[in-house]
């Protein structure tokens, strides 16, 4: 074909693939906004994920701090409490997109690009500042007082976890009182005191047992009750022998000069979050290389024999030790050379380490902290 007609099919063949070009082009464009904007809706996913993850880090971390701070009781190290003062963080978003047309030669054959980009980067900042001040250091030394011991008592913990971590006495029975300071070089005395707590325990499951003020209002002294049924049981009155108690009734008051036994009523000597600390960090294991060493206080027997701490701390805590990190653990740190760890199968010690926690967040009281965050760290992400 030669001549106009060529030319008019050429024009004709060219406006089609403008046509076609411009909707295939459009079409493309159309798609990749409906893209964009659907990215653009990421940010309150992100934020939710980031909020969580936040949280179970901070959590995570709290908890390896406590234990951390065991292990360095166990040493005779200075402790140290950094608490997260405060956790920002930015998100940025950046996106873009661009389309191109090129006309490839003169039969009108277009060819079309389209290019696009999105960018996502967060920008967290984090502040630590050191747990200090005169009215916290008092009250980590200051004992528990009869409040607290009774809201723990009456709100599901069990009574012989609750005494054997918070009580160095009762009413004579000595509960390895020694290990509230340094390790000591002696055994100490425990088997009655946890017989006693058991006994109570006992009492507990089986709904006699009640701790309440007397006569609220009037007279607000701490009491410890029994419901009438169960003042002959076998367990009440195996009870009342170890206790020293010689007047049978239903509720004996509870105070704390806890040296002797008295006839009728049962002293609790209270212990301070630092007691407590001291008395739990004597259950790490620490590796036999240290102990040979002399880098702990190894506790003797009365026969000069090794005493295992572990008769103490049964069912009630235990940090393990090992060279590697540990694969089934609920709180691991690394620590002079050796990963120390409570087993997340060890309820026991699982229970006394939530029990220690909402102890510590009730004594510590009021947190002063330093003039400064000690560290702030801007972590760059993308």
């Amino acid at each position: 074909m030669k001549g106009p007609d060529a030319v008019v099919l050429a024009r004709q063949a060219q406006t089609r693939g403008q046509t076609a070009g411009s909707r295939v082009l459009v079409l493309g464009l159309l798609a990749f906004a409906v893209l964009l904007d659907g990215c653009a809706q990421l940010g309150p996913s992100l934020v939710k994920a980031g909020r969580n993850e936040y949280n179970a880090a901070v959590a995570q971390t709290d908890d390896e701090q406590i234990v951390l701070n065991l292990v360095r009781l166990r040493y005779a190290d200075n402790t140290m409490w950094l608490d997260v003062n405060s956790v920002t963080t930015q998100f940025n978003f950046a996106q873009g997109a661009n389309a191109e047309v090129q006309r490839s030669d003169e039969f009108s054959r277009y060819g079309w690009r389209i290019g696009g980009d999105m960018r996502y980067s967060e920008t967290p900042t984090i502040s630590y500042s050191p747990v200090t001040g005169e009215q916290y250091v008092r009250n980590r030394l200051a004992p528990m007082n009869f409040t607290t011991f009774m809201v723990l008592a009456n709100t599901g913990w069990a009574i012989d976890r609750l005494l054997r971590l918070v009580a160095g006495r009762m009413n004579g029975l000595d509960n390895a009182p020694e290990a509230e300071g340094p390790t000591p070089e002696d055994a100490p005395d425990y088997a009655q005191f946890a017989r006693a707590a058991s006994l109570l325990r006992e009492l507990q499951k089986k709904d006699v047992l009640r701790f309440r003020y007397r006569d609220p209002g009037k007279d607000t002294r701490p009491a410890m009750y029994f419901k009438p049924e169960a003042l002959d049981w076998a367990e009440t009155r195996e009870l009342r022998t170890l206790l020293g108690l010689q007047v049978r009734k239903r509720s004996y008051d509870l105070h704390t000069v806890a040296d002797n036994p008295l006839s009728d009523s049962i002293g609790i000597e209270l212990r301070s979050l630092n007691d407590m600390a001291q008395f739990l960090s004597t259950s790490v294991e620490v590796p036999a290389r240290d102990e040979e060493a002399g880098r702990v206080t190894v506790t003797k027997d009365q026969n000069g024999q090794r005493f295992d701490w572990s008769r103490v701390m049964d069912g009630l805590f235990r940090v393990r030790s090992q060279p590697k990190q540990p694969t089934d653990a609920a709180v691991a740190v690394r620590y002079r050379g050796a990963w120390f760890y409570i087993d997340d199968r060890d309820m026991d010690s699982k229970y006394t380490f939530r029990l220690i926690d909402q102890i510590g967040a009730i004594l510590a009281g009021t947190i002063e902290k330093g003039p400064a965050p000690v560290l702030t760290l801007p972590v760059g992400g993308g």
